[in-house]
């Protein structure tokens, strides 16, 4: 199984030539920042005057949702999906807990290293399904964005080249489209 990271915050699993990737896992996050809860917004949006950049984060809170010892077909979504199960056959959904955890604690260290969190990035980049693909990111706002996605800033944005500019989009639903 060939796992990758589909950004902003879903782990996916390549289909057949020509299908649709299949979502995993779900990963969401909601900032805490100078004690303020920042629930799925930018935090200038959240605290005008306040530049994300020099932002203090007082902590972060991780749900994890992975899709584990069930059917894919017993999953009422409107996209594709995969579960554990159907990808590796024997599944021990404590066995996935426990190692889920381990994981968590071992990337908590590793980011709060001097290096911290470039080195978390860097691995993101490794294993991304989103860099490189023509991708359509549609924001809160109404806006669609469209381009190949170039690259992840240090503070986690999408950068898409447009062919006219380059755009950073820190939030969205993104799209893999076919390459024309």
């Amino acid at each position: 199984m060939d796992a990758r990271l589909k950004w902003p915050n879903d782990v996916v699993v390549d289909a057949a030539a020509g299908e649709p990737r299949r979502k995993l896992c779900g990963i969401l996050t909601e900032a805490v920042v100078d004690e303020v809860p920042i629930a799925g917004k930018p935090v200038d949006e959240v605290l005008p005057g306040t530049d994300p950049a020099d932002a203090d984060l007082s902590f972060a809170v991780l749900g994890i949702g992975v899709n584990a010892d069930l059917d894919p077909a017993d999953l009422d979504v409107d996209r594709d999906v995969t579960t554990l199960r159907r990808e590796v056959d024997d599944v021990d959904a404590t066995e996935v807990a426990a190692t889920l955890y381990d994981r968590l604690l071992e990337w908590v260290g590793r980011v709060e290293t001097e290096d911290g969190f470039g080195a978390a990035l860097d691995e993101w980049r490794t294993r991304s399904a989103t860099l490189g693909e023509r991708v359509r990111v549609d924001t809160r706002d109404g806006e669609a964005v469209v381009g190949t996605a170039d690259g992840v800033t240090s503070r986690g944005a999408l950068v898409v080249d447009t062919g006219d500019d380059r755009v950073e989009v820190t939030e969205g639903e993104c799209s893999r489209l076919r390459r024309t």
